[in-house]
């Protein structure tokens, strides 16, 4: 039936697990048998109506209160996910090692210096500075 029938098939399966329906599609990806767009679709769509599930449960249990506050985070995580569809973006991040404060200076002593620097690809602990300019 095709990939419309993967995609309406994921959305189904989602509002239960939706991991199980994205390695579905992916797996047919894998195979050979779904284009790869037609898969980021049919996990979208699973992590969609698992999304409202999850909103369901919350209020059901929690609550309104509990509810808002879980579908803010919620739908900011599914607007981040499907945001790359309509608008191209580019996600930098700044993975922050050893930075040198007045927190780490008691335990900093030179044999856990040199560790640190050794496994930093900078060979060398950060400062505050660094972050500063980063």
């Amino acid at each position: 039936f095709g990939a419309g029938a993967v995609q309406a098939g994921a959305a189904l399966a989602g509002f239960g697990d939706a991991h199980a329906a994205g390695a579905s599609a992916l797996a047919l990806v894998a195979d050979g048998r779904l284009d790869t767009a037609a898969a980021v679709m049919a996990c979208l769509l699973a992590i969609s109506t698992n999304t409202a599930s999850k909103l369901v449960v919350a209020f059901a249990t929690g609550g309104a209160g509990y509810g808002w506050r879980v579908a803010g985070g919620l739908m900011l995580a599914l607007a981040a996910m499907w945001a790359p569809l309509k608008v191209k973006v580019r996600v930098n991040a700044i993975a922050v090692g050893a930075v040198e404060t007045s927190a780490l200076a008691p335990f900093l002593d030179d044999d856990l210096r040199g560790k640190m620097e050794a496994l930093t690809p900078m060979r060398r602990i950060g400062t505050v500075e660094d972050l500063a300019l980063g």
